[in-house]
């Protein structure tokens, strides 16, 4: 291909399709976050108020969950125990010597 070509190629690739594809997303949610707000106005027009509701809560807060139950019967290990002498390779030792 000739210098040329390769010069447009790269200016659509790196301008020309995340351009689009910005202008595509800003349209989605231009569209989506109008509807939304025009759904949001109309349940702020249509909604039931309190006015003896100031916020607070009565109720107490619900127990939070219980800490997992340990099985005391087995202990934990905080050793590390050393491999196994059928675990390492006597390949694995160098024996150069320089």
């Amino acid at each position: 291909w000739p210098i040329e070509w390769w010069s447009k190629f790269g200016l659509v690739t790196a301008v020309g399709f995340p351009f689009l594809i910005a202008l595509a997303t800003l349209i989605w949610f231009s569209i989506g976050g109008l509807r939304d707000t025009v759904a949001f106005f109309a349940t702020l027009k249509t909604m039931q108020r309190d006015a003896t509701d100031d916020g607070r809560v009565d109720q107490p807060a619900p127990a939070t969950a219980a800490a997992p139950e340990v099985d005391a019967r087995e202990p934990m290990s905080t050793t590390i125990a050393p491999p196994s002498p059928s675990t390492v390779s006597s390949t694995a030792v160098s024996t150069h010597s320089g």
